[in-house]
């Protein structure tokens, strides 16, 4: 389907659409009306929305696992003793966001190149853990 689908985007061109953010909108816009395309638009903020919901809860877990058991340094495995939280971990965590926060709020970078930058970071910590895997097998037999 994905295939497919870059096919469909290369042949119709939509790639080279300056009025639209993304391609799959502008191809529903095509096919059956402006819209759908509207629709399309709004269930991708709301898929994009709980993904990242879910993306940071299942993070919050992993870090308070990796500094819980020590494999953060010993500077970010600090755990407050009231409310049992990887204390200077978030700490990091919050002047990391905060200086991406401040980055979009005085740069403004363009819209349609940061929605192109997820998939390549995707696409290279796709590769990255799949190097992982195959340095695991190395390590470990599966016989």
């Amino acid at each position: 389907m994905y295939i497919s689908l870059s096919f469909v985007t290369i042949g119709t061109n939509t790639y080279n659409d300056t009025h639209s953010f993304t391609f799959l909108s502008s191809l529903i816009s095509l096919s059956f009306g402006k819209t759908s395309g509207y629709i399309i638009a709004f269930l991708t903020i709301l898929i994009t929305f709980c993904s990242i919901h879910s993306c940071i809860s299942g993070f919050s877990r992993v870090i308070y696992n990796a500094a819980r058991s020590g494999i953060f340094p010993r500077a970010l495995s600090k755990i407050h003793e009231k409310y049992n939280t990887p204390i200077n971990a978030l700490l990091f965590l919050s002047c990391c966001f905060t200086i991406v926060l401040l980055f979009f709020s005085f740069i403004s970078p363009d819209l349609n190149l940061i929605l192109k930058f997820p998939g390549s970071v995707f696409s290279f910590s796709y590769i990255i853990a799949m190097a992982c895997g195959l340095k695991l097998f190395d390590k470990y037999s599966l016989t």
